[in-house]
């Protein structure tokens, strides 16, 4: 019995900022961030893939911001990439 995987592939780009400016206006950068990078990655040659642009904002930082280096290190995008099995058993 043959078994056939197939995949289906989902990429979320979550946008990220530092602490500084206020939440509403971190939100809409995060979520600009996100969004320039599923933009780009369409353009670039994978317009099929279903992508999700989120704006994160800093609630999910990596560094504690203690100094400027801490804060450019949360102003980033970090991708997330979900892999569902939908696995077929042909006979």
């Amino acid at each position: 019995m043959a078994h056939t995987v197939h995949y289906s592939v989902a990429l979320d780009v979550l946008g990220h900022t530092d602490r500084s400016g206020s939440v509403e206006e971190n939100l809409k950068l995060a979520q600009r961030r996100a969004e320039y990078v599923v933009s780009t990655i369409r353009t670039e040659g994978l317009p099929a893939l279903k992508m999700t642009a989120i704006g994160a904002g800093w609630r999910q930082p990596v560094s504690n911001e203690m100094t400027e280096e801490d804060r450019a290190f949360n102003r980033r995008i970090s991708p997330k990439v979900t892999l569902t099995d939908t696995a077929e058993v042909k006979g």
